[in-house]
């Protein structure tokens, strides 16, 4: 609510009256939206019925290798990049700077390398999908079963 205060410069009075009249023209139109309060967070997405109709119209926003250098880290988490970068090969330090710029990795210092692991804006963007990246990781443990310090 702060962030909108900020950014609209309105009141939170002013911007509840605004998000409730959204609400209802929303509705009212029998729009595929829904605006709604998650723990304090004010979102607007598809309606949860639409989204096996609109999910493959969509374009896809992250080109496949990437989405497969955050499958192993959502797996392995908390893990070192050092690791990741053995599994994924070199392409995967460009995909980790992209990952934690955008919020969905973080990192900490770790020697000489990061410790990594998903974070909230991981969870509330791919929700149910975590499952579906995590049954692609099954796929890579088949791949690199010979990588011992993988199965660790």
């Amino acid at each position: 609510m702060e962030e909108l205060e900020r950014a609209t410069k309105k009141n939170r009075e002013e911007i509840l009256e605004t998000i409730d009249q959204l609400q209802k023209e929303y509705d009212s139109r029998e729009t595929g939206i829904q605006i709604y309060e998650d723990q304090g967070v004010w979102k607007m997405e598809v309606k949860t019925a639409l989204l096996p109709s609109v999910k493959n119209a969509m374009p896809k926003e992250f080109p496949k290798s990437l989405i497969e250098t955050l499958a192993v880290i959502t797996w392995k988490q908390p893990i070192k990049q050092s690791l990741v970068v053995e599994i994924r090969g070199n392409k995967a330090y460009k995909h980790i700077n992209l990952l934690i710029r955008k919020d969905f990795v973080e990192a900490k210092k770790l020697g000489r390398t990061l410790l990594l692991k998903t974070t909230q804006k991981f969870s509330d963007y791919f929700g149910e999908e975590e499952r579906t990246v995590k049954e692609m990781m099954e796929q890579y443990t088949k791949t690199y079963k010979k990588t011992k310090r993988f199965r660790e």
